[in-house]
């Protein structure tokens, strides 16, 4: 891992606090334009990566929805008798 210890744990937990809303998108991007404004153009684009991340769906949910697009109905009998 390139990223200290400490980097990584914030990471993933602003992530999980975005993802379960305990904080506010908004307010992320508020920090970030702050950043961007304080001059920290490195910090303001690590910040805006979270957000992104963060909002992005679990790749094995986007596999799986993927998967589920392949499928389609026959239509039929339902497997019922004919008459």
């Amino acid at each position: 891992m390139n990223q200290p210890l400490a980097e990584r744990m914030l990471r993933a937990f602003l992530t999980q606090m975005i993802r379960t809303e305990a904080v506010h998108e908004d307010d992320m991007v508020e920090v970030v334009e702050a950043l961007h404004r304080a001059g920290d153009e490195e910090a303001a684009h690590a910040m805006a990566a979270i957000i992104v991340e963060a909002n992005a769906p679990d790749p094995s949910d986007w596999h799986a929805e993927r998967a589920r697009a392949r499928f389609h109905v026959i239509e039929g009998n339902d497997g019922k008798p004919n008459p």
